[in-house]
């Protein structure tokens, strides 16, 4: 009788041991920054994935809760050519819901660049995650070569990037989190501030931070993306070529550290074509 007793007990406590590892496979989370790297993202990498669907980086990041945040944020991005309120709130929402919904059983790796475009979006996350306690958080990063992109690395580099992923701390979540605050509250002296206190570990986001102090605007309200975007303008000007395609190819490999997309420089372009080359036939 002693015997199957503990033989009853040793099958229970593998069959607990194998529900509690089953549920760490769900648990772990992958949150990427956009869909190009969903549609490659390695099929040997397991776990529930989640779309960074956005570019707060840009555009109106007002909200005293998270409903009026992503209304407002749809309110903008239907702003973008062919982009509607609608398929923000279906797609891009949904999605920072699911973020929302993590807890402390959650292993968390987010998918991030270097460049300020997607740190401001893993600023934001990172957040999120600290308002819920999510304490198991990597922050996989690109390999040297690629710091403001994954789309150059290959499977096997994307995997190697996983397992090299760097572990965050609550204070580097936090710090992260200030990151966000100083970023939607547009504080240039809180980014100095931050800036000076990075820790050694983080020093990869010095640029971004940089980056963002650099948009502060000038006296013909100008930041610095502003500034050279113009320059580049007036040089194309003179060619008789304001066309936007090759502004913004030119713009865009000068500008990597901010990794704006068309459709960011694209505003911009508008905005400089109407205040400064307003005769440009």
């Amino acid at each position: 009788m002693i015997e199957i007793r503990m033989l009853y007990i040793f099958e229970n406590d593998k069959r607990a041991i194998a529900e509690v590892a089953s549920k760490l496979v769900i648990m772990k989370t992958h949150i990427l920054n956009g869909d190009a790297l969903l549609q490659r993202f390695p099929e040997a990498i397991k776990g529930e994935k989640i779309i960074a669907r956005e570019c707060l980086v840009d555009g109106d990041l007002f909200g005293d809760t998270f409903e009026q945040f992503m209304l407002n944020r749809a309110t903008f991005i239907a702003s973008y050519p062919q982009c509607t309120e609608a398929q923000y709130l279906a797609e891009a929402k949904p999605e920072f819901e699911k973020i929302r919904a993590l807890t402390h059983e959650n292993l968390v790796e987010l998918w991030f660049e270097e460049d300020l475009f997607c740190q401001v979006n893993l600023w934001y996350i990172c957040s999120l995650l600290v308002d819920n306690k999510v304490c198991k958080v990597r922050w996989v990063k690109p390999n040297e070569g690629n710091e403001y992109s994954f789309a150059d690395m290959s499977d096997a580099e994307l995997i190697l990037a996983k397992d090299n992923a760097l572990s965050l701390s609550q204070h580097d979540l936090a710090f992260f989190a200030k990151c966000w605050q100083a970023f939607y509250l547009n504080d240039y002296a809180q980014f100095t501030l931050l800036l000076n206190q990075l820790p050694s570990h983080l020093c990869m986001i010095k640029n971004a931070i940089n980056a963002q102090l650099s948009r502060q605007p000038d006296e013909n309200g100008l930041g610095y993306p502003e500034r050279k975007l113009l320059a580049i303008m007036k040089h194309h000007a003179l060619n008789n070529n304001l066309a936007f395609a090759p502004v913004f190819k030119e713009y865009y490999a000068k500008m990597a550290v901010y990794s704006y997309g068309d459709l960011q420089v694209y505003r911009m372009y508008q905005q400089l074509m109407q205040q400064y080359f307003s005769t440009y036939e």
